[in-house]
């Protein structure tokens, strides 16, 4: 499966602009496929199970739309992912405790 999820995004991501939005506007079940694999990907079971209620509804309009207009923009598809990145989060201060006995040098 690993593999599969690996060989899917990596076709999708190079598929161009006009083919990825003439899938999504005739069927929306690559788009929200793409979805599933990143989450599959990442191991987050809740994008797991929203993406699989999208293919098996069809995806919601209201999202299909949306992709349009961000695959025509952008070149991309919006998941939960963009929504809570790692990158972004703030990083926490070390404390006393959090520091081990002997080191000399502080956390900034």
């Amino acid at each position: 499966m690993d593999e599969f999820v690996k060989n899917y995004i990596s076709t999708y991501e190079k598929l161009q602009k006009w083919v990825k939005f003439i899938l999504c506007f005739l069927w929306a079940v690559p788009t929200n496929m793409y979805r599933f694999a990143l989450s599959y990907q990442k191991k987050d079971a809740l994008g797991m199970v929203v993406a699989l209620i999208m293919i098996f509804t069809a995806g919601f309009w209201v999202i299909t739309v949306i992709d349009m207009i961000t695959i025509i923009f952008n070149d991309k598809v919006l998941w939960i992912d963009d929504l809570f990145k790692k990158d972004d989060a703030p990083k926490a201060e070390a404390t006393d405790d959090t520091k081990k006995d002997g080191d000399a040098d502080e956390i900034k």
